[in-house]
């Protein structure tokens, strides 16, 4: 059975964006948002990587909501995120085509390998969310 995951941090105005940031950090670990007229928006996974019919808003208070929703499967997550991936490092090959075929592999593997790690923090993260969710509700 899917867990469901964050996709979005809301923070609601008129809440100042230096603070939005930093309750955004603490929560998903990202300070790049999106600035909407009510809201602060700070997308920290693709909705591209959920099954739209799970979506669901978690209001954590009068200035925080959670979008969160299950993820596809873990293989269609993989073949998506590996897809991107290759996309991605077959775009910066294309424009920088001063390397080696050697070193564009080592490149692209080593971008593979940060990615990866950068999405078993998210993971980490979401579960320390999960349990604050679940002390927020007692």
């Amino acid at each position: 059975m899917a867990k469901y995951q964050i996709q979005t941090v809301i923070i609601h105005k008129p809440v100042s964006l230096e603070k939005a940031k930093k309750e955004a950090k603490k929560i998903i670990g990202k300070e790049e948002y999106r600035e909407t007229e009510n809201s602060y928006r700070f997308k920290n996974i693709s909705k591209k990587m959920f099954d739209p019919s799970t979506f669901r808003t978690k209001v954590i208070n009068k200035n925080i909501s959670l979008v969160v929703g299950k993820c596809k499967k873990e293989d269609e997550r993989s073949k998506a995120s590996i897809a991107k991936s290759k996309q991605s490092l077959d775009e910066d090959s294309k424009e920088e085509k001063h390397y080696s075929s050697s070193e564009e592999e080592e490149e692209k593997e080593k971008h593979y390998e940060e990615e990866h790690s950068l999405i078993k923090k998210v993971k980490k993260i979401e579960k320390m969310i999960c349990h604050l969710s679940k002390m927020l509700k007692k």
